[in-house]
């Protein structure tokens, strides 16, 4: 068999020498030193005769050639593949934007099913804004190497993305222009990361500047209460004094009113501070806190907005701050949808709610029953459906940017619920709006028992006094013996805490200032206690965050919150020992029936 193929080869190769034609072949060789060379050789016959033939070869060496025809073969290959399986659009378009080439990722990218169903399309079709064309146009062809644009692509099924093109012009030695090439990144779910970034950064923002204003509101406040607190105390004292034809009550009644506003004004401003904290709730008489902020709002509001007002009467158990904010909140976004130029009406109302009524309104989330009506309206641009099914969430808002932080209404609808209540809102596009609020109405006959008494209550007990303000220590001296108390006051911790070593049993009560340079109010707190573990003590103070209900509990004090003026005082310090004294009784009570 070998014998025949031999024939056949040397058949075949005289075939060649027969015809003169140079015989090529392709060898793999191994050089003296082991290396493998390619060679490239070819045959020519010079002579034949009586069977033998003179025959010339000639051979070269095609080592490089073979390595670089093999590099090339990787290398198109690898391009291939990067072509094909590539994640981003790769592309190739004429100078006029005809599409000549697509990889497999474009096609997907703009919805085809294959890259041969893209080429030949225009790639301005794939352009969802053609607005920018020209400025596009000019900038790739001004380019002289890669540019980067971002765009809004429209996909085959008239959806939109945001891309970034990476494109660049490949030019002839001559510098003509042949074609483009370049990839298109989808980056829709980027940009949508970008823009909630934003967002947190915004939140984030918004959250500093609100503590900044809670710091700041906390530092205004000791100094501030610390200076109304004599305004209002002397106040009350001197009126007390003066009898009621007296020309002089109008003008110190009218200080006093001044005093008050200035107290619930520092109350305001500290609600900033206090979002996250525990907020308490009591009854309130709504009304009052409605006109009060009311007041408030007719300095910060615009002249040209008309403020109509028909405030009822009726008490809820609530935060008095807490409802302040709500009405504040309703009032200012008011305001911003009329432009600042319309008619703000804000009216209280006792109202008694039926299941029909409930379902007219489609509130489910209270029961029917008693229940105050606080209804905000304004004759501002309104608001369409869609706009209403949104405005209750969290950081949504329809104001410019920078106008708004989207959390007004949210804190609203989370304050009402906080309370057991609800809301309601109408609204129509070019017709105003009206928000409803509902809060739990108590019954009348628990609202007079809440009625305010002038009568201001007094004792002969022991009272130590301690403030480091001087004006508020004899202002809290001069009210409380007023009221028939022996009063030693104190403007330093320290030199009160040897007053109770020294004599432990001279004291029935102690009201202390929590804010004191040398021994806080706390520390001097604990300090008594270790002494006079059952010593009932008032903790002063206008604005804390250290201050807290378990805090205070777990010291078992009470708080008297500045500024407080005599009648404050005087109920609060009644209080204290009425509460001791039922205490103290209780006790030896009970030691008397263990005995």
């Amino acid at each position: 068999m070998q014998a025949e193929e031999a024939q056949a080869a040397m058949e075949s190769y005289f075939y060649f020498l027969d015809r003169n034609l140079p015989r090529e072949r392709e060898r793999k060789r191994r050089r003296k030193d082991g290396a493998i060379v390619h060679t490239e050789g070819a045959d020519s016959i010079l002579s034949r005769e009586k069977g033998q033939a003179a025959v010339i070869t000639a051979v070269r060496d095609i080592t490089r050639r073979k390595q670089t025809e093999e590099s090339l073969l990787v290398s198109e290959d690898r391009y291939r593949r990067l072509f094909e399986d590539a994640v981003f659009g790769i592309f190739r378009c004429t100078p006029d934007g005809r599409m000549v080439s697509v990889n497999p990722a474009f096609a997907t990218m703009f919805g085809f099913d294959s890259p041969e169903e893209v080429e030949n399309h225009d790639s301005w079709d794939f352009y969802a804004d053609h607005s920018r064309r020209d400025e596009i146009i000019r900038i790739m062809l001004e380019a002289k190497g890669p540019v980067l644009i971002e765009n809004l692509y429209r996909r085959n099924d008239g959806k939109t993305f945001t891309g970034n093109l990476h494109i660049w012009p490949v030019r002839d030695r001559d510098g003509n222009l042949l074609y483009f090439e370049g990839f298109i990144e989808d980056i829709t779910e980027r940009k949508m990361a970008e823009e909630e970034r934003k967002k947190l950064e915004e939140r984030l923002h918004q959250s500093q500047k609100l503590e900044a204003i809670g710091t700041l509101a906390g530092g205004i406040a000791h100094d501030f209460n610390n200076i109304l607190a004599p305004i209002i105390g002397y106040t009350e004292m001197t009126l007390n004094d003066l009898k009621q034809s007296s020309p002089m009550r109008h003008g110190l009644e009218r200080v006093l009113s001044a005093a008050f506003r200035a107290k619930d004004l520092v109350k305001q401003i500290l609600t900033f501070g206090r979002l996250g904290s525990e907020q308490e709730q009591r009854p309130v008489e709504i009304g009052s806190v409605i006109k009060e902020a009311l007041e408030l709002l007719k300095a910060s509001l615009p002249s040209s907005i008309e403020i109509r007002q028909d405030i009822g009467n009726g008490t809820a158990v609530a935060d008095a701050t807490q409802i302040h904010q709500v009405l504040m909140n309703l009032c200012t976004n008011a305001a911003y949808a009329m432009d600042d130029k319309g008619i703000l009406s804000i009216q209280l109302s006792r109202v008694h709610l039926s299941g029909h009524e409930l379902a007219n309104q489609s509130i489910s989330d209270i029961a029917p029953g008693p229940y105050l009506k606080l209804s905000v309206s304004d004759t501002g641009c309104g608001m369409d459906k869609r706009t209403l099914e949104r405005i209750f969430d969290p950081y949504f808002t329809s104001k410019d940017v920078g106008e708004g932080s989207g959390l007004g209404l949210a804190v609203v609808l989370g304050i009402v619920k906080r309370h057991g209540g609800a809301v309601a809102v109408r609204s129509q596009p070019g017709k105003g709006t009206v928000f409803d609020i509902y809060l739990p109405r108590i019954d009348d006959r628990f609202e007079s028992t809440v009625q305010e008494d002038n009568v201001m209550p007094g004792g002969s007990e022991r009272i130590l006094f301690v403030d480091d303000e001087p004006t508020v220590v004899e202002m809290g001296t001069e009210a409380l013996e007023r009221l028939g108390y022996r009063v030693t006051p104190s403007a330093d911790g320290v030199d009160a805490l040897d007053l109770v070593r020294s004599a432990p049993g001279e004291f029935d009560l102690i009201i202390t200032d929590f804010t004191m340079p040398k021994m806080t109010g706390l520390d001097f707190t604990r300090e008594v206690r270790r002494i006079l573990p059952e010593m009932p003590i008032l903790l002063s103070t206008g604005f804390s965050e250290k201050i807290t209900r378990d805090r205070f509990k777990e010291l078992e004090v009470e708080l008297l919150m500045k500024p407080y003026g005599m009648k404050e005082l005087a109920e609060a310090v009644r209080m204290v020992l009425d509460r001791s004294r039922q205490g103290a009784l209780a006790g030896a009570t009970r030691r008397i029936q263990t005995d």
